[in-house]
């Protein structure tokens, strides 16, 4: 059985879930884990959405607060940006993007349960400044 086939028999099965939520920030693991989330929004037909969340900056030499958020910020929307595309051109579904600001682990959930979520998939929790 090819893929395509499991994909119409997947659909026609009941899924336990009907929207994803990946976290991704720009790691390997977060890249496996938004591979793995978009093969299962291909596979079930559930929508995906991919959330990206700036840590708030700390001070750095030779750079302003400022320069540095809006430097974070523009990296995020490029992340996102690109993992759409992905999302579409290598997979075939759509995806919406969402750049959260704040404690990754807290705007994650907050995310998750404010868009109606019933599968989140992350990667690893790197270190971050406590909100």
């Amino acid at each position: 059985m090819g893929i395509d086939e499991r994909i119409k028999e997947k659909k026609e099965s009941t899924v336990p879930f009907s929207k994803i939520l990946v976290a991704a920030d720009n790691s390997e693991y977060a890249s496996r884990a938004f591979d793995y989330a978009a093969k299962l929004s291909r596979l079930t037909g559930a929508r995906i959405s991919i959330i990206h969340v700036i840590s708030p900056p700390v001070v750095a030499e030779g750079i302003s607060f400022a320069e540095l958020a809006e430097l974070q910020k523009k990296e995020g929307e490029q992340l996102l940006a690109k993992l759409k595309v992905s999302a579409e051109m290598q997979f075939g579904i759509k995806a919406e993007g969402i750049l959260g600001k704040g404690n990754p682990s807290k705007v994650i959930l907050t995310t998750a349960k404010d868009t109606g979520a019933d599968l989140l998939i992350c990667a690893e929790l790197r270190n971050h400044v406590p909100a």
